[in-house]
């Protein structure tokens, strides 16, 4: 199994493009900072792209906070 976090993604675009790959990760954290705005359009991204990922990738998303415990992550 192999894992992919992306911090501070933004609109994801390496995570959603990583679910792609012949080969994809396991599993796939997208996380930006927890404001309700910018989670949501996460969420949106992913589920608009959704269609694309490999079925063997789970993706999730989840906010997180620099300096915070790491702990949710992984």
């Amino acid at each position: 199994m192999h894992a992919v976090v992306e911090l501070g993604a933004g609109c994801a675009l390496p995570s959603l493009l990583a679910t792609t790959l012949e080969n994809p990760p396991s599993l796939v954290v997208i996380t930006d900072h927890p404001d309700q705005t910018i989670i949501g359009n996460l969420t949106a991204n992913i589920e608009r792209n959704r269609g694309h990922f490999d079925v063997r990738c789970d993706v999730r998303c989840v906010g997180y906070e620099w300096g915070t415990e790491v702990g949710p992550l992984l």
